[in-house]
C-alpha cells in the first residue's frame, strides 16, 4: 500500500524537508481486535510530499490460518 500526503502548517505553508512520525493501523477481517500496527519515519520533500510504502517487506506476523 502506498500513501501521500502534502504537509502543511496551519498557515499553509509547506513543510519542506521535514521529519514526521506517521502511525499505521491495519486490520485483519477475521480478527478486527488484534490490529498491526507500524510507526515510520518519512521526510518531506522540497515540495512538502511524503510517500510512505506499506506491505514490501517480510510479514513477522504469520496471517494464513488462525
Amino acid at each position: 500500500m502506498s500513501y501521500q500526503a502534502v504537509i502543511q502548517t496551519g498557515r499553509t505553508l509547506i513543510k519542506d524537508l521535514a521529519t514526521l512520525a506517521c502511525r499505521f493501523l491495519c486490520f485483519r477481517v477475521q480478527r478486527v481486535e488484534q490490529p498491526i500496527c507500524r510507526t515510520v519515519f518519512p521526510t518531506t520533500n522540497t515540495n512538502g510530499l511524503v510517500t510512505v510504502e506499506i506491505g514490501g517487506g517480510l510479514s513477522t506476523t504469520a496471517f494464513s490460518g488462525n
